[in-house]
Parts: structure tokens; sequence; C-alpha cells
């Protein structure tokens, strides 16, 4: 009788959990998306969207083109945007703005 008592409340537990993790929010997807990021993606956009710093100052100190540094950050957003279109089922608008549908 008590295993069976143990049994529930775990399988109740359990099911709380996984109803705890399908809850979460944009920062949470943002976290997991740029961990995700290759590193040579990540470490740009933190430098330029974390750090603000000025694209041509970045080239500068990673010692590379100021093309492959723009372009870099331009794929980092792109991706940032396809994981919240796959994480949280945001959309894109005409003007290719990312939106939350309810």
């Amino acid at each position: 009788m008590l295993t069976s008592k143990i049994t529930r409340e775990f399988l109740d537990s359990n099911s709380i959990l996984e109803e705890e993790k399908a809850v979460h929010n944009e920062k949470d997807c943002l976290y997991s998306i740029i961990k995700r990021l290759p590193k040579k993606y990540r470490d740009l956009l933190f430098l330029s969207d974390i750090k603000g710093m000025k694209q041509k100052d970045i080239a500068k100190q990673l010692k590379s083109q100021l093309s492959t540094a723009k372009s870099r950050i331009q794929r980092a957003r792109k991706q940032i945007a396809q994981g919240y279109m796959e994480c949280c089922d945001f959309k894109k608008n005409q003007k290719g703005y990312l939106f939350w549908r309810s």
C-alpha cells in the first residue's frame, strides 16, 4: 500500500515537472538559442549587440575583414530569429520582423 502511494506521488510530481518545462518565456529561449550558436557567430553577436561595439572595431579586434564580421553578425541574428520561430512559435511579418501569435 505504501509503494502505490509513493509511485502515485512520483508520477504526479513528474507530470508537474513536465508542465513546468513546457511553460517558458522569450528570455529562456534566448539563452538557449545563443548558447547553441557556433562560437564564430556567438562571439561577434555578443560584442556587437550586448557590448555595443561598432562592427569595424570588432573586425579590427578579431583581425578579420569588416565584411566577414558584418555577415557573421547578420547570420547570428537570423539564427536567433529562426530559433524563436522554432521554440516559441514566433512568426515573421511582411517586413521580416518577428511577432508572436497567440
